[in-house]
């Protein structure tokens, strides 16, 4: 019944695919394996960042929800502006402290 699931990435390799992707044109979609399970030892501190920023990050990372209702979600207008903003919420959650630094 298809492909077995990958075994889960180490923190350390989380770590650095999460650190390309917030300086890289890469888009999310092509990180999203390391960028979700990075986002959910995180979740605590959502509550610290920009309301526009955890909405893109809990609609699209979390929610899996398509780009439309992303927008729709955090009140932007176009899909590319929200790509933008979504790496600027992961920078700004980067830089946020954590309990599991």
């Amino acid at each position: 019944d298809g492909l077995p699931a990958p075994p889960p990435l180490s923190a350390e390799e989380e770590n650095r695919v999460v650190e390309h992707y917030l300086y890289s044109p890469q888009p999310v979609e092509v990180v999203a394996y390391a960028l979700r399970p990075w986002l959910e030892k995180r979740q605590e501190a959502l509550g610290h960042l920009e309301p526009v920023h955890r909405s893109l990050l809990e609609s699209r990372v979390l929610q899996l929800r398509s780009w439309r209702e992303t927008c729709a979600q955090a009140n932007l207008t176009r899909i590319p502006l929200a790509m933008r903003e979504l790496r600027r919420a992961f920078q700004a959650l980067s830089e946020a402290p954590t309990k599991t630094r």
